[in-house]
């Protein structure tokens, strides 16, 4: 049995029993801060803090935890508390679309009766009419919202584009979509209509440049080969010195290493053969 602590602020809370979904989820959250806009985030195993906003994103943060599911609680500013209740209620909408005991409907009404509900699968997709309406008014709203400004961060995310107005590269904060290659500017992520929840990147990515490799590459190849020349050359000079202590002429001994590519065994031999035909 999983156990759960939730970090808020300076306290923590802990429980005895993991919540087994994301709507159970909120619930525990809500009794803990009250009702108000919270972000909910984990660590990950290489230790950043990862936001959830999904059913399948909590189902695999569950997977992680093996006795202990250690949550941190943050509040939002009232700008990003606006995206939250959009996500919120896209999610809504689909539950409503997708749960066939809702009781949002009249049981008794007997024009439903006489008509297949849309909902009678639980797997069916909500209405895409009805959500597209829904975006189209919230993005309406929010482009007259005075409280979504630039962040005029001084940063810049080189090699990173806006899939949506091109600007290359994105300056102040990046929006990366959590399951597609897409990135949009602080502008654009303010008024798209994007289906998948963003994470939000102040801090840029290290941007590698091979030519930098390459050339510490080159100067460690470089490096090898001036010791091997050194350690060769060290060599030669003390098999010419072993071979002059045994009496043989100092030009003859060069030519012989020389000539058997400094092995001294070899080298040796030939002298010996050339001193006793002499």
């Amino acid at each position: 049995m999983v156990g759960i602590k939730v970090f808020f602020g300076g306290e923590c809370r802990r429980g005895k029993v993991v919540p087994p979904n994301l709507q159970g989820l909120r619930k525990y959250v809500e009794g803990i801060v009250g009702d108000v806009p919270v972000v909910i985030k984990y660590k990950d195993e290489e230790g950043d803090l990862v936001s959830i906003f999904t059913e399948d994103e909590y189902q695999d943060f569950l997977s992680l935890c093996s006795t202990i599911a250690k949550l941190y609680i943050e509040k939002v500013n009232p700008s990003d508390s606006i995206g939250f209740s959009i996500l919120n209620l896209s999610n809504s909408t689909q539950k409503s679309f997708s749960d066939p005991a809702s009781d949002s409907i009249p049981k008794s009404s007997p024009e439903l009766k006489s008509s297949p509900s849309p909902s009678s699968h639980p797997n069916q997709n909500p209405n895409p009419a009805l959500l597209a309406s829904i975006r189209n008014i919230l993005k309406s709203e929010l482009s007259t919202l005075p409280s979504i400004q630039s962040s005029n961060l001084p940063i810049q995310h080189l090699n990173i584009s806006c899939s949506s107005c091109k600007t290359d590269p994105i300056c102040g904060i990046r929006y990366k979509c959590s399951e597609c290659p897409v990135n949009l500017c602080e502008s654009c992520e303010s008024t798209s209509d994007h289906e998948h929840p963003f994470f939000k990147i102040r801090i840029p990515e290290p941007v590698e440049h091979p030519t930098q490799h390459n050339s510490k590459a080159l100067q460690v190849v470089r490096q090898k080969i001036s010791n091997f020349h050194l350690q060769e050359t060290k060599l030669f000079e003390s098999n010419l010195n072993s071979l002059a202590e045994m009496g043989f002429p100092s030009d003859q001994c060069k030519s012989a290493l020389t000539r058997y590519n400094n092995n001294l065994e070899y080298a040796l031999n030939d002298l010996t053969i050339a001193k006793d035909s002499n």
